[in-house]
């Protein structure tokens, strides 16, 4: 919003694109900018400028709903990899006792090298009676699937979650959201007076979830999506507004070119 101050989104935003290309940030759409005035400026090297605009797509309430039942996650020790959880909202989880009963389930699940289970999907030809003794058992608890994640270097296993119906989307949706978002976008990085023009997009799981499944395990879409003229790139960024958070996922596009995956910054 215009006039507005610098929210935990922006500046997070300005952290990761600055970091990625070596630069730095500062808030244009500050009390007292004209309307329609973009959210911040990235300076990079060379003496260049990219106006950078950052907006959200998904459903803020069903998001706040998952931070105040799970937070950003929970650590499992026990476990070698973090797991993403599908989580059913009819009927809704009971949440002490998935905490406490669902952590073995997932080492069954590692134990045999399995990276996904999925109420919707069928279990691997020849999966040992235990596997889908475990995977029963994770479906009982209201978690309509299970999906491993690779954890950094360090990092204690956590479990993430999210809430929906399960059958939201897929990869290739990620490119109709960018291509949603700009056209709300364009007008305002067309004004911009940078030297190019970036789109950042949180994503956020509850309306999505799917595609953020996808971002997280890098399942991006084959070609890119089509930018209105005056968007040079879209970043999306997946996790929460922090750029040191180990969940935090980050994708870059730049047509013709396909999809990338960034690295987040350091701290």
């Amino acid at each position: 919003m215009t006039g507005q101050k610098t929210d935990v989104e922006e500046r997070a935003a300005g952290a990761i694109v600055a970091w990625d290309l070596e630069g730095w940030w500062e808030p244009r759409d500050v009390p007292g900018a004209p309307e329609e005035t973009h959210d911040l400026d990235v300076h990079i090297p060379g003496g260049r400028t990219v106006a950078l605009e950052v907006t959200s797509a998904g459903d803020r309430a069903l998001e706040d709903l998952r931070k105040r039942i799970f937070g950003e996650g929970w650590e499992a020790p026990s476990l070698r990899y973090h797991w993403w959880l599908g989580l059913s909202e009819h009927p809704p989880p009971q949440v002490k006792s998935l905490k406490r009963k669902i952590v073995p389930h997932l080492e069954v699940l590692e134990q045999n090298q399995l990276t996904q289970v999925s109420r919707f999907e069928s279990l691997p030809a020849g999966a040992l009676p235990e596997v889908v003794a475990a995977a029963r058992a994770i479906f009982d608890l209201h978690a309509h699937r299970a999906t491993r994640l690779d954890p950094k270097p360090g990092e204690t296993a956590r479990l993430l979650s999210s809430l929906g119906s399960g059958r939201t989307g897929s990869a290739d949706s990620l490119n109709g959201i960018v291509e949603s978002c700009a056209a709300k976008k364009v007008k305002k990085l067309r004004a911009a007076d940078g030297d190019e023009k970036h789109l950042l997009i949180w994503l956020r799981a509850e309306a999505y979830e799917n595609v953020e499944l996808a971002t997280a395990t890098l399942a991006s879409p084959g070609v890119p999506p089509t930018l209105p003229e005056g968007i040079d790139v879209v970043w999306v960024a997946m996790g929460p507004p922090d750029p040191a958070a180990p969940t935090l996922g980050v994708l870059r596009v730049q047509p013709p070119t396909g999809w990338e995956q960034i690295r987040a910054p350091d701290a």
